[in-house]
């Protein structure tokens, strides 16, 4: 359409069929894929099992605040793989909750718990005891995930 001199068009949207535009909003997009994150966790899981098993040379309290600073950082990255649409900070917020959550439940001693932590998996996932040390590593694992992505994703 012409109006004195100035060319005005309307934008293009495109489509990805039955009339339903594409949204072109960049936030829409994640950064990092869902399968991205998959990979992340899963290397991070088994860099968790080998600081565990004694891979590094440290003491066992480095090697317990580096398996909680693991073990955090790969839980941000599964979250991100279950909402890679959801805001960072929101992922960030949901993963240090959930650290937070798993090491206050280890002040919670019922039999069904205390049966579970007795298993290698339930120990390696629930704790063992409570550690207010731990909440730090949980602060610094979900922080070292955070940037980690934000520095892939420029």
């Amino acid at each position: 359409m012409h109006d004195r001199g100035l060319t005005v068009t309307s934008p293009v949207i495109p489509h990805r069929g039955y009339g339903c535009p594409v949204s072109t909003d960049r936030r829409a997009q994640p950064a990092v894929s869902r399968s991205a994150f998959v990979a992340l966790a899963c290397a991070t899981l088994l860099l968790g099992l080998w600081v565990h098993r004694g891979g590094l040379p440290m003491g066992a309290s480095a090697r317990d605040f580096t398996g909680d600073l693991l073990w955090a950082t790969m839980l941000a990255w599964w979250i991100g793989a279950i909402a890679p649409q959801a805001s960072q900070s929101r992922r960030g917020v949901t993963a240090l909750g959930l650290c937070f959550a798993v090491e206050l439940s280890q002040l919670v001693h019922t039999p069904a718990f205390d049966a579970l932590r007795a298993t290698t998996l339930g120990r390696l996932t629930l704790g063992s005891g409570f550690d207010p040390r731990d909440l730090v590593a949980y602060t610094v694992g979900v922080v070292v995930a955070l940037v980690v992505e934000r520095i892939a994703a420029t």
